[in-house]
């Protein structure tokens, strides 16, 4: 999904959530629609439903 806003305003809101998770600056992701966390050439990649690959900060990462 595209928006106008901010993604810091989305964040502020959804993070009270449990199925939100904020893994890097320009990113918010939904739980309910993660598949698996997949680790390609030293770095880990969030895997949706829908096939798409996210990158996860190393931090982030591998507190998720």
């Amino acid at each position: 999904m595209t928006s106008a806003y901010k993604i810091r305003l989305f964040s502020e809101k959804l993070l009270h959530q449990e199925n939100f998770f904020f893994p890097r600056k320009s990113l918010l992701l939904n739980i309910d629609f993660l598949k698996s966390i997949i680790e390609i050439e030293g770095k880990l990649y969030a895997k949706m439903k829908d096939g798409k690959n996210h990158i996860l900060s190393r931090r982030k990462g591998q507190a998720f």
